[in-house]
């Protein structure tokens, strides 16, 4: 079966697009959010690919990096020394989609536990009025969200994640979550602030 085939036989896949920090037109320049950032990466990555068969793990993950045989991490011996940060874009609000990014970045690194994990949630319909106040869509989106954050927080109690953060999220969203969370606060805000990420 081509890699085409069976990459339309899956209902969905995982773009491991490898280490960001080789590729130093993504980390110099700011992106308005998240989708713009991954659509820059890969925009990049894909520019010069070409599918090879063994890109397509049967975990439904595609290996994206030109150098993804140095992305095992093995037995390297300064592990402690290094501190992986995993960003998870959700295509929609579902913890499984987590799990799976993380199980598939720990088979491909070697590891079994990454230092960071960032979530990048996707816009979600609340189905307010129009007249809604900020702190209202705020409370609607932290109902959406309530359950991912829950299981998030396992894997930092598991210790597969020494902490969660989050991308793109709006003032009163963050306030929200920040607010509601009682075992594992976000403590990473990834955003763009005038053509600069923070």
């Amino acid at each position: 079966m081509t890699f085409a085939e069976r990459l339309a036989a899956r209902q969905n896949f995982r773009l491991h697009t490898g280490n960001i920090n080789n590729y130093g037109e993504l980390k110099m320049k700011g992106y308005k959010n998240s989708a713009e950032e991954l659509l820059q990466c890969l925009k990049l990555q894909l520019s010069n690919w070409t599918p090879r068969e063994n890109e397509l793990k049967d975990s439904g993950t595609i290996l994206l990096p030109k150098d993804n045989a140095n992305d095992v991490l093995g037995d390297h011996d300064d592990r402690d020394s290094l501190k992986i940060t995993l960003k998870v874009f959700l295509s929609r609000v579902d913890f499984e989609q987590v799990q799976q990014c993380l199980e598939a970045t720990f088979e491909q690194l070697g590891t079994d536990h990454v230092e960071q994990l960032i979530v990048a949630f996707p816009p979600i319909q609340l189905d307010l009025p129009a007249s809604a106040s900020d702190a209202e869509e705020a409370a609607a989106w932290l109902e959406k969200v309530k359950g991912v954050w829950k299981q998030l927080e396992t894997l930092v109690a598991k210790n597969q994640a020494f902490s969660l953060g989050v991308a793109d999220l709006e003032v009163e969203q963050l306030k929200a979550l920040f607010e509601w969370a009682e075992d594992v606060k976000p403590c990473i805000d990834h955003y763009n602030m005038d053509g600069c990420c923070a």
